[in-house]
């Protein structure tokens, strides 16, 4: 349950939240975009409460990506192109190279015309959570909310990508829901919950 929560996100911020499962962490991503509304309180974007936009509106700008979000039995390509339709192969490669996935690929005798099988079963844990990463990365969305965006990943793996990820806040609002914090030194602020 989450109860006494006040959290500002914007262009220029990189906000980590951690603490053991249970806790409210994904119920608090899943306020941000809708998928539940709050009991009591209120969750606002550019002042508007949420229930007052269109959901669809509100999950373009604000996107999450869950630990259970889908990957589409179709390429690489494909996977990354629902973020921005008509991006090139240069800013796809670039959010590949940025998820640690860019050797990988190109390694690929089709490259990122690769199938990956139905949700994403030819990728090991790790890389099908970095190419769900680099999805978010291609989008134009103002925020990021990244649940535990290093699962499946080794520690310095999880280090690199925090840190890429951390280094966004240039360009939107960052939200990293993670256990731990190597490679979030440079957010902002660091909610630990319980507190």
């Amino acid at each position: 349950m989450l109860d006494g929560v006040d959290l500002r996100l914007a262009r220029g911020r990189a906000v980590a939240v951690l603490g053991p499962s249970g806790c409210g962490k994904t119920s608090l991503a899943e306020l941000l975009v809708r998928l539940r509304d709050p009991g009591a309180g209120r969750v606002t974007y550019g002042g508007v409460d949420v229930r007052r936009l269109r959901q669809d509106d509100l999950r373009r700008t604000v996107l999450l990506v869950a630990q259970d979000a889908h990957v589409f039995a179709t390429t690489i390509r494909n996977n990354l192109v629902l973020a921005r339709p008509g991006a090139d192969d240069a800013v796809l490669l670039d959010a590949l190279d940025a998820v640690g996935l860019g050797t990988f690929v190109a390694g690929l005798p089709e490259g990122l015309d690769t199938h990956v099988g139905e949700d994403g079963a030819r990728l090991s844990g790790g890389q099908r959570r970095r190419l769900l990463v680099a999805r978010a990365l291609v989008s134009d969305a103002r925020v990021l909310l990244l649940d535990e965006p290093a699962a499946h990943l080794d520690p310095e793996a999880a280090r690199r990508l925090h840190a890429r990820l951390v280094a966004e806040k240039a360009r939107r609002a960052i939200l990293i829901i993670a256990h731990t914090t190597a490679g979030l030194e440079d957010c902002d602020d660091t909610l630990v919950w319980p507190s």
